[in-house]
């Protein structure tokens, strides 16, 4: 069978950086069909540029699809994620560590319950799809990408998925400076779950764990007013108004987008909806507790994470106003900062090292460090308070 083979490229630009294809290499002994062996991977390197290895080839009968599931955040600056795997299930697997002739296989270093440290690479596993041609592979590898169950830790899964369906990738377009004409917002743009139907799906499986060993009330003559339950998702929220009357399921308001909603059947680890005449059941998974309790759903359409805010918060709790906080778990490497120190917007105020990567954290704007909560070598998780700065027109810093 031949091989196809290609020469990664190391520059930083569209142009040195690209990656070409060598001819295919001669054949090393008898020949048993017709085609070519092609690995692809999809890896955000660690190289200061943050240079993008994208492996791509022309079009043959046999074709096997690689591609690397990371721990990080790709729209956030491929930042590497770390915590508990709630959940890690890859559907339709036929190997794991072995060869075959078609399918899926899967080479994982972790299972669910796994703890993602931040001492060693972000990679959770690489998963593998055989099939005859370039785009039956591809499709099944974004199929199986997409109905995996991975909770718990963020990961470049969706991106994957949308690499996997981007023409130029079908097309064996795809070199080094694929995600420099194709940036990881842009691609995420429509994939996934709909965080505020993801909102509604997850209230109402929550309401049903709240009940669970209890009868759903009945028609009342006087209607009950709404209840609330609220998701953050990045800067904002969603406030999910909801309640059970004799239709059913009655929302304040719909999701963006949808003109009809209809509740076919719910429990706290799945819920059936009818969504503008269409069908779809979505499973539903807890994990963490208090302040990082998180509610998992996965359907037809993707997945997305929530977390939970409960409806009584203790204000000790809360991080202080102006409070920056660890965008990722790791060490503090270096602190530029002292207390009353002021500080301009985007300068540096301390490093954190994770997964040999390090994160600056720098100031949103001009200001006084009030409060420095961390020094060198300490170990933080994501969402601690580091430093509090003041606006320069407040008052002096506040005591330790």
């Amino acid at each position: 069978m031949g091989r196809l083979s290609i020469r990664p490229g190391r520059g930083n630009g569209r142009g040195s950086g690209r990656q070409r294809l060598a001819e295919p290499a001669k054949d090393r002994g008898p020949r048993t069909g017709v085609g070519q062996r092609l690995a692809h991977g999809f890896r955000s390197s660690r190289c200061a540029h943050h240079c993008r290895k994208v492996w791509a080839g022309n079009a043959g009968t046999s074709r096997e699809r690689v591609h690397r599931l990371y721990a990080e955040d790709p729209s956030a600056a491929w930042q590497p994620q770390a915590g508990r795997l709630g959940r890690f299930e890859v559907p339709g697997v036929g190997a794991s560590f072995g060869l075959l002739d078609n399918g899926i296989r899967l080479d994982a270093g972790v299972e669910s319950g796994s703890v993602i440290g931040t001492q060693y690479d972000a990679m959770l596993a690489k998963v593998i799809a055989v099939a005859p041609r370039r785009g039956d592979a591809a499709r099944a590898l974004a199929g199986v990408l997409r109905t995996a169950r991975v909770h718990g830790v963020t990961t470049n899964r969706d991106l994957l998925v949308a690499s996997l369906t981007h023409a130029d990738f079908l097309a064996g377009r795809a070199d080094t400076a694929f995600y420099q004409d194709n940036p990881p917002d842009q691609l995420l743009l429509g994939q996934g779950l709909d965080p505020a139907l993801g909102a509604v799906i997850a209230a109402v499986a929550d309401a049903a764990y709240g009940r669970v060993g209890q009868a759903r009330s009945g028609f009342r003559n006087v209607p009950v007013g709404y209840r609330t339950r609220t998701y953050p998702v990045g800067e904002r929220s969603i406030d999910v108004h909801y309640r059970f009357g004799r239709d059913g399921l009655e929302l304040g308001a719909l999701p963006a987008g949808i003109d009809g909603l209809l509740l076919i059947d719910d429990g706290p680890d799945a819920v059936r909806l009818d969504v503008d005449g269409v069908q779809r059941t979505w499973r539903v998974a807890r994990f963490g507790e208090g302040d990082d309790a998180r509610v998992a759903i996965d359907g037809p359409d993707g997945s997305i994470t929530l977390r939970r805010v409960p409806r009584f918060v203790d204000p000790s709790s809360q991080a202080p106003a102006g409070a920056l906080t660890a965008p990722m778990p790791g060490s503090v490497v270096r602190v530029a900062v002292s207390m009353g120190d002021r500080v301009g917007a985007g300068d540096p105020l301390m490093w954190l090292e994770a997964m040999k990567m390090e994160q600056p954290v720098r100031a949103p704007a001009a200001g006084i460090v009030t409060q420095l909560r961390v020094a060198v070598g300490d170990q933080v998780e994501q969402g601690v308070t580091l430093v509090v700065l003041a606006d320069l027109h407040d008052a002096s810093p506040a005591a330790d």
